[in-house]
C-alpha cells in the first residue's frame, strides 16, 4: 500500500526553540497570550470561548469572526508586551516602551475588525498589572513608579498618573511585586526589593491615595526580615482558620528569617484587623504568631518555628513581658486561657511641619513649642509619644473603675497629655510602639505656641 503524503504543515509560534508566552488574560470570551522570545511584541487570541484552540476552522483561507487571530504592535523600537489587561470596551497592554489600547470599530474585536493604538509612553516593568475598576494600576519600567492608567475626559484621551508623588521614597530600591485586596480597606500590596512591603490605600471615587512601609517582624542575616512575594486570595472560612476570613481578601506573603542561625522561609497570612465584635484576647498584632485557646496554662509549646527569637505575648487580651522561646515553648507569669505569641514589630508616625498656629502668616521657621496635645484614638491598648523616637512616654488606659488582674479595655476616644519639649524651629511629634495589641490613631491637635516675630 503506497502512504499518501501529507500536503499540510504548520509551524506553531509557541516552542521550546521560539519561546512560550509570558503574559494574558481573557478578553470578550477569548484567551489572549503574549510575548515570546521569538515574537516580543505579539500578542495572541484563541477562538471565541474555545481557549485551548488558536486555529482557524477554514484551513483554505477563509475568515470568520470567531477565528483566532494574532497582532504584532508596530513600534518603532523592539516594543515586548509585559502585560495584558482587560476592560469594558477596551484591552490595555503595557509593553516596554509605552502603553497601548485594543478596540473595535464593532462591539468585539474580530480578525478582521481589531485596532491597536498607543494611549501614553511611560513603559512598564515585568511586572502583573493590576484592574481596578475602570483603571489599570502598572509599575513603570525603573521599578519606581505606580502609575494609574485610565481615560481622562478633560484632555478626551489616556493618561497614566504617577501615584508616588507625594512619597517617591517608599519605592527606594525598587517594586519587585504587587497586588490587590479590595475587602476590606482597598489596599494594594507592593514588595520592594529589599524585602519591605509597601502598601497604598487606593480609593479613587473618594480621591484618597496614600503609602504606607511595613516592615515585618524577625530579622534576616544582619537586617530586618525579608518578604519575598505577596499574593491575595478571597476570603473562606475552612477548617483549621482561627478566624473565618469569608468577608474579606486575604494576604498571604513568603518571608525569609534567620532562626535559630538558619536560613526559614515562611508562608504567614495577615489576619484582620481587631474591631469591637471580636472578643478583647482575639488581636492578632504580631507576625509568624500562633494562638493558645484552652484551660488556662503557664507553659505553651509549638513555638519550634521561633526557636531561640524573643516573642512578644498578648495573654487573655493583656500585655505580658517578653520571653524568649527555648525548646520550642515559654512559660508566663501564670496561667492564661487565650494567648497569641509571635514576633513583634514597630508602628512609627511622625508629623510633618506644622504649619499654622500663627496670625502673622506661616509658622514655618519661626520659633516654636507644642505644651499639650490632644489625641483620638481609636481602640487603643497603650500611647507612647514624644518628640522623637529616643524619647518616649507610655501610658495606659486603666481607670480606678476597671477590675484588678484584668486586661485594660481598649480605649476609643479623645485623650489630653501635656507635652514635654523645648523651643526649637521644628518640632514633631512622634508616637511609636511594639505592643502586640491594636492601635488606631485618628487625628492629632497639637496645642502651640509661637512666638510671631523671629529675634
Amino acid at each position: 500500500m503506497t502512504p499518501t503524503a501529507a500536503t499540510a504543515f504548520r509551524l506553531g509560534a509557541w516552542s521550546s526553540t521560539t519561546g512560550y508566552p509570558s503574559a494574558g488574560t481573557f478578553y470578550q470570551q477569548r484567551l489572549l497570550a503574549a510575548n515570546t522570545n521569538d515574537q516580543p511584541q505579539t500578542w495572541w487570541a484563541s477562538q471565541t470561548s474555545d481557549f485551548e484552540n488558536h486555529t482557524p476552522d477554514d484551513l483554505s483561507g477563509t475568515v470568520e469572526d470567531d477565528d483566532a487571530l494574532d497582532y504584532t504592535i508596530s513600534a518603532d523600537d523592539v516594543d515586548a508586551i509585559r502585560w495584558l489587561s482587560a476592560g469594558k470596551g477596551q484591552l490595555a497592554i503595557g509593553t516596554v516602551g509605552g502603553e497601548w489600547t485594543v478596540t473595535s470599530t464593532g462591539s468585539v474585536i474580530t480578525p478582521s475588525d481589531v485596532v491597536v493604538d498607543p494611549a501614553t509612553s511611560h513603559g512598564s516593568a515585568n511586572i502583573r498589572a493590576l484592574r481596578i475598576g475602570n483603571i489599570v494600576l502598572f509599575v513603570q519600567r525603573a521599578l519606581r513608579k505606580v502609575r494609574e492608567f485610565g481615560f481622562d475626559f478633560q484632555v478626551d484621551g489616556f493618561q497614566a498618573f504617577d501615584m508616588m508623588r507625594l512619597a517617591e521614597h517608599v519605592t527606594r530600591g525598587g517594586l519587585i511585586e504587587m497586588d490587590y485586596a479590595e475587602e476590606p480597606n482597598a489596599l494594594v500590596w507592593t514588595v520592594r526589593a529589599d524585602g519591605q512591603m509597601p502598601s497604598m490605600t487606593f480609593r479613587r471615587e473618594e480621591d484618597v491615595v496614600g503609602w504606607a512601609r511595613h516592615i515585618i517582624g524577625g530579622s534576616f542575616s544582619t537586617g530586618a526580615a525579608v518578604v519575598e512575594s505577596v499574593v491575595v486570595i478571597p476570603g473562606a472560612n475552612g477548617s483549621g482558620q482561627t478566624q473565618s476570613s469569608e468577608n474579606r481578601d486575604e494576604v498571604w506573603i513568603t518571608v525569609k528569617r534567620t532562626i535559630d542561625g538558619a536560613t526559614k522561609r515562611y508562608i504567614e497570612v495577615l489576619e484582620a484587623d481587631w474591631d469591637a465584635s471580636y472578643d478583647q484576647e482575639d488581636a492578632y498584632y504580631s507576625d509568624s504568631l500562633i494562638t493558645y485557646d484552652g484551660a488556662a496554662a503557664s507553659t505553651i509549646a509549638g513555638l519550634d518555628h521561633l526557636e531561640g527569637e524573643t516573642v512578644k505575648i498578648l495573654a487573655d487580651g493583656a500585655i505580658h513581658p517578653d520571653r524568649t522561646v527555648a525548646s520550642g515553648q515559654i512559660t508566663l507569669d501564670a496561667g492564661y486561657s487565650v494567648v497569641q505569641i509571635g514576633l513583634g514589630y514597630t508602628h512609627t508616625f511622625k508629623t510633618l511641619k506644622l504649619i499654622a498656629g500663627t496670625v502673622a502668616g506661616t509658622p514655618v521657621g519661626k520659633t516654636k513649642q507644642i505644651f499639650g496635645v490632644t489625641f483620638v484614638l481609636l481602640n487603643a491598648h497603650t500611647l507612647a509619644f514624644g518628640p522623637d523616637a529616643s524619647n518616649l512616654r507610655k501610658i495606659d488606659f486603666r481607670t480606678v473603675a476597671d477590675t484588678m488582674d484584668n486586661a485594660v479595655p481598649y480605649f476609643t476616644g479623645e485623650h489630653f497629655e501635656e507635652w514635654d519639649d523645648d523651643w526649637g524651629t521644628d518640632p514633631r511629634m512622634v508616637i511609636s510602639s511594639d505592643d502586640a495589641a491594636p492601635f488606631g490613631l485618628l487625628a492629632l491637635v497639637p496645642e502651640t505656641e509661637v512666638r510671631e516675630v523671629r529675634g
